[in-house]
């Protein structure tokens, strides 16, 4: 373990892992109080996070691969795995409980079950660099296919991560684009890549995945559909896919505040390569722990195979001044975005003499 670390560090990560499962708590304490209860989930990322950000310390550890034993290991290699799974859980808990609901609690239940969909979003996101688990793909496409979403592996990791800070890339929001007009551009962005980077597989390679090819990713996504409709009529249908639209756009809202406004140069006549000053990075505590540290993005993207407790802190990007609960609200109010971020632009870029804004 590195010399300055503690113990209480170690368990700290670990215990971290495994905050985000508060959240089942709270979708439980809906489905068994009824209510207002049915709201917990939602309050609980949107308000308790942010106050336990607030009266935390920033988490700026660092670890290594042996700092942690094989048990140790494998408990934080299962925690959003696990996570995936509790989440598909509630997801139909709720859906046979849909018929019980009033309009008031239909509307509570989504904003809850959406907001939990798109944690589960992150757990999903460390799951889908796992390329040699197929445990982990399996999962974290089972969860895809219940957000309508299963293009979004192929957009993210062979588009996103390839372009990311250029134009060109669908998951990297320009300077003083909005966040409506990034999620009206990325949404249908992600699957256009995902089609034309399947075409173009499919006409280079001999053998490739089913689940590699958008045609079968439609027609995977249909038979779904269908199965639920007939399954559990049209209403809980449309209930399914309203939880999944909020996961969907929250999702999309974190990807908005991971790059916004970082470009990468032009260097002797082609791109720089990806380095740490191209993503946002924020070292608030337990909104790391909600998201299984994906606030540590720029770590992520210089090497995007590495575990999730593993990625580390560093001093060179440019960091957000709160965790991701808060800039994604925050980014629904586009004046109040463009100031804020305008200012952590300036000046983060007048030490960073180096850095292009978009």
């Amino acid at each position: 373990m590195n010399s300055t670390l503690t113990r209480w560090d170690k368990l700290s990560r670990l215990g971290g892992a495994y905050f985000s499962y508060v959240l089942f708590l709270c979708l439980g304490l809906g489905l068994s109080l009824g209510g207002w209860w049915y709201l917990s989930g939602f309050i609980f990322v949107s308000v308790i996070v942010p106050l336990l950000d607030m009266f935390s310390s920033p988490d700026l550890d660092n670890f290594r691969k042996n700092d942690f034993g094989p048990i140790e290991t494998q408990l934080l290699r299962l925690a959003p795995v696990g996570f995936v799974i509790g989440y598909l859980f509630f997801l139909y808990r709720y859906l046979f409980a849909f018929d019980q609901l009033n309009a008031w609690e239909v509307c509570a239940a989504l904003a809850s079950l959406g907001m939990t969909g798109a944690i589960a979003f992150t757990a999903c996101h460390e799951l889908m660099h796992k390329r040699g688990s197929p445990l982990r793909l399996a999962v974290s496409r089972a969860f895809l296919l219940h957000m309508c979403y299963l293009h979004y592996e192929q957009s993210h990791v062979f588009g996103h991560h390839t372009y990311v800070g250029l134009k060109r890339d669908n998951n990297t929001a320009w300077m003083n684009e909005s966040a409506l007009s990034y999620v009206l551009r990325t949404i249908p962005g992600t699957f256009l890549f995902t089609w034309n980077y399947s075409k173009l597989r499919q006409s280079t390679e001999t053998r490739i995945s089913p689940m590699n090819t958008a045609y079968l990713q439609l027609a995977v996504t249909g038979i779904f559909l269908v199965t639920m409709v007939s399954i559990f009529g049209f209403a809980i249908f449309l209930f399914l896919l309203a939880q999944s639209a909020v996961a969907v756009i929250v999702m999309e809202l974190i990807s908005y505040i991971e790059h916004y406004g970082l470009m990468r140069s032009k260097v002797d006549g082609g791109i720089e390569q990806v380095r740490v000053v191209h993503s946002w990075d924020s070292y608030h505590r337990f909104s790391n722990y909600l998201t299984f540290m994906v606030q540590r993005h720029a770590d992520h993207h210089t090497c995007a195979s590495r575990d999730y407790y593993l990625l580390s802190a560093n001093e060179e990007s440019p960091q957000l001044p709160f965790g991701y609960p808060v800039m994604t609200t925050i980014a629904l109010v586009p004046f109040v975005w463009r100031w804020l971020m305008e200012r952590e632009l300036t000046q983060w870029a007048s030490t960073h003499s180096e850095s292009r804004l978009a």
